[in-house]
């Protein structure tokens, strides 16, 4: 089974969008799988951890409950990860952007961008040994500023895991698109590429 949640910036969205209906569907088809999307409440009337966008993906796999309910993996799909302090080639020019639209999903936000809902690898997050998944996919694309983040994370989650194989932790990017470009071009061939993979990866032990 796959549970979905969908992204949006923790504001927009809906579990029956066209776009994200279809992408679960073609997903759920192409595993094959039984495809379940979550609707969850938005910010601004309900600011973060009430909106927990498609990060929720990563808390979910974090919570103590979930430990022995048979989780097998976890995909993030383009994650909205940031920080205080630029990483690889983050445009300055976006960062105060992508800080004022954190405090403002986040108005109780520890220690601004750098809180672990956002940057999961700042210094204090909850170590990330204790996914409770046999095996993560992070995918991100060229275009995309928050390509670093996802790649970053990807990293940190394999040393956490051990490195190497045995860590299973994947990192998949879509070359010359940018973000959620599935979303919006469902019909090219990267779509369909980052599709495969994904689906690979899910069904796979």
């Amino acid at each position: 089974m796959v549970m979905y949640f969908h992204g949006g910036g923790f504001m927009i969205g809906l579990a029956g969008s066209a776009a994200y209906h279809r992408c679960l569907n073609d997903l759920a088809m192409a595993c094959p799988a039984l495809a379940v999307s979550v609707d969850y409440r938005l910010a601004p009337e309900h600011p973060v951890p009430a909106a927990a966008g498609g990060n929720i993906c990563l808390h979910l796999a974090m919570h103590r409950d979930i430990w022995g309910a048979g989780l097998k993996g976890v995909v993030l799909i383009h994650p909205w990860f940031w920080g205080r302090e630029p990483i690889g080639r983050e445009p300055r020019s976006t960062t105060r952007m992508q800080k004022g639209l954190w405090e403002f999903m986040c108005p109780g936000a520890v220690d601004g961008e750098d809180d672990p809902r956002m940057n999961p690898t700042a210094p204090g997050a909850p170590g990330l040994e204790n996914l409770a998944c046999e095996k993560v996919m992070v995918c991100v694309a060229e275009g995309d500023i928050l390509r670093w983040r996802g790649k970053l994370y990807a990293e940190a989650a394999a040393r956490a895991r051990g490195g190497g194989d045995e860590a299973r932790v994947e990192l998949f990017e879509s070359e010359g698109v940018g973000h959620m470009f599935y979303l919006l071009e469902p019909a090219v061939e990267k779509s369909k590429e980052l599709l495969d993979r994904i689906a690979a990866f899910v069904s796979a032990e």
